[in-house]
């Protein structure tokens, strides 16, 4: 059974522990009142990487209705079933919750395996998800396409740099104490994760290489594993605009997590985290403060 209990809230800034609730053959999330994509990603993730090495945890679901809803919503269940094992009963709610094909406030849960799967999440983004940067977080033609061009550099890069394949996940949240809208974006991969990915160009000429000085490289301007011209400056473009944009970027790789926000002095970097394969993105923007 588990050592350690599963968070009642499951986001970004709790994957660390949900990693060190996995201690025997039960992932038990009966608890969990409260996940957003990237805590949904990461039991995923967490799934895809122990079948892949042999081991296939029973899942205990949420008892909350609320929170099974949501994972039907985000088209969460089937994967849910793909990598562990899982009465269907457990998962099963009343029809009329049951996920729409398409969603005005949403980008479901997507597998990224290539160019292809990059390029229908980008149609995906200017179709449907235009629609919530506009008309609740009041982005202008200008902002979407620079949203959809730095979504996919995120996903591009599972592809280009991982090795692996990846999921990501888009959701509009309300939040009623700020009366503001705000967008979360996930994305996430197990596959090689970033210092290895940059370990061959750069490892030599540093005088510290771990995780967590590959994560803080990672968004230099032409850091890259290629050596191409003009490669290198995805993560440093997202940066930017989560910076513009008055939001907040945490990525995880391996037993290093980096943030970078708006309001804060300087990038935190976190060290010697459980360890975990590939890299984990979760990004935060609120609605855009109209100027007088």
């Amino acid at each position: 059974m588990l050592s350690n209990p599963v968070p009642a809230r499951l986001d970004e800034a709790h994957f660390s522990a949900l990693i060190e609730a996995v201690r025997g053959e039960v992932l038990d999330l009966r608890e969990v009142q409260f996940l957003d994509p990237a805590g949904m990603l990461g039991i995923v993730s967490i799934g895809r990487v122990l079948e892949r090495a042999g081991e296939r945890l029973r899942l205990l679901p949420p008892r909350s209705e609320e929170v099974r809803k949501y994972l039907e919503r985000m088209d969460c269940l089937k994967y849910l079933a793909r990598y562990f094992d899982v009465d269907p009963a457990a998962l099963r709610i009343h029809e009329r919750y049951l996920r729409r094909s398409e969603s005005p406030v949403l980008l479901e849960v997507t597998e990224i395996r290539d160019s292809r799967d990059v390029r229908a999440v980008v149609t995906a983004i200017k179709t449907r998800v235009d629609k919530i940067l506009k008309a609740h977080l009041r982005y202008d033609d200008l902002a979407v396409d620079r949203f959809a061009v730095a979504l996919s550099e995120i996903c591009q890069n599972i592809p280009d740099h991982s090795q692996d394949e990846g999921l990501v996940a888009i959701q509009r949240y309300y939040y009623e104490s700020k009366k503001q809208n705000i967008v979360k974006i996930a994305a996430s991969d197990s596959g090689i994760g970033i210092r290895e990915s940059l370990t061959e160009r750069y490892a030599s000429t540093r005088p510290v290489w771990n995780d967590a000085a590959a994560l803080e490289l990672a968004f230099e301007e032409r850091t890259s594993r290629f050596f191409d011209e003009g490669r290198g400056n995805g993560l440093k473009r997202v940066k930017d605009l989560v910076l513009l944009w008055r939001g907040r970027l945490a990525i995880r790789s391996g037993t290093a997590r980096l943030v970078i926000q708006a309001n804060a002095p300087q990038q935190a970097v976190a060290e010697d985290l459980p360890f975990f394969p590939g890299t984990q993105i979760s990004i935060f923007l609120p609605e855009m403060v109209q100027r007088p």
